[in-house]
């Protein structure tokens, strides 16, 4: 299955004020009767949560950028491809795990809050 591609009218670049990037902590904790808990990693695909502000110059680049959403990736729940917004490298594979208009200032600039999850390449 071919993975969705970002839209090239919407930027590629988050906030580097709002940047926030986070190893994801995957573990399978089981409490045992007595002492610490038992931990396992819970996949042997690390993933990176990477959180940020996509400032949309226009309403039609939000615009597009919702129906990305929206449409081709059905409310976020399929996967696309787009360069990592820190290391530049193209064709990296994310989801969306949370999409927010945060700020509207009028019909020159739409700030949308995205928490969007990594799978580096497994080699």
């Amino acid at each position: 299955m071919t993975l969705a591609t970002w839209p090239v009218t919407v930027t590629l670049y988050l906030k580097q004020s709002d940047y926030r990037e986070r190893p994801e902590r995957t573990v399978d904790a089981f409490q045992v009767d007595h002492g610490p808990a038992l931990e396992n990693r819970a996949t042997s695909v690390p993933t990176t949560v990477i959180s940020g502000t996509i400032q949309c110059r226009t309403a039609a680049e939000y615009t597009d950028l919702l129906e990305f959403y929206q449409d081709d990736l059905r409310d976020g729940i399929l996967h696309f491809t787009r360069a990592h917004p820190r290391t530049g490298v193209a064709a990296q594979e994310f989801k969306f795990e949370s999409f927010e208009l945060s700020k509207v200032g009028g019909i020159l600039l739409h700030e949308v809050t995205v928490v969007l999850r990594y799978f580096p390449p497994v080699a």
